[in-house]
């Protein structure tokens, strides 16, 4: 979440926060007869491709792993406010994984 709020008064909301999300999933392979999981389907195809449950998570959304970059409020929509020009233009693109 991307917030904008008063540098002296962080309580004071300048502009709406912007939520950028990014889903992992990971599906686990079970053994039928005891109930344990013994891998991880990487691919979809029904079969293991790595026991190791933290390398497992995968991108929900088609290989999506990046909070995009947000370009920050226009400088009149700060202004009118009675603020100056935002310091920071823009939030750069952030690559992510399971663990950001």
């Amino acid at each position: 979440t991307i917030k904008y709020v008063d540098a002296e008064n962080t309580s004071k909301v300048l502009h709406a926060p912007v939520i950028q999300t990014v889903k992992f999933t990971r599906t686990p392979i079970v053994n039928v007869v005891n109930g344990r999981i013994v891998g991880y389907d990487e691919d979809g195809n029904g079969t293991i491709d790595t026991t190791s449950a933290e390398n497992a998570w995968v991108p929900e959304n088609s290989g999506a792993t990046t909070w995009p970059e947000q370009t920050s409020p226009k400088a009149n929509e700060l202004t009118e406010q009675g603020y100056h020009e935002t310091t920071t233009p823009s939030v750069a693109a952030v690559s992510v994984n399971a663990s950001t």
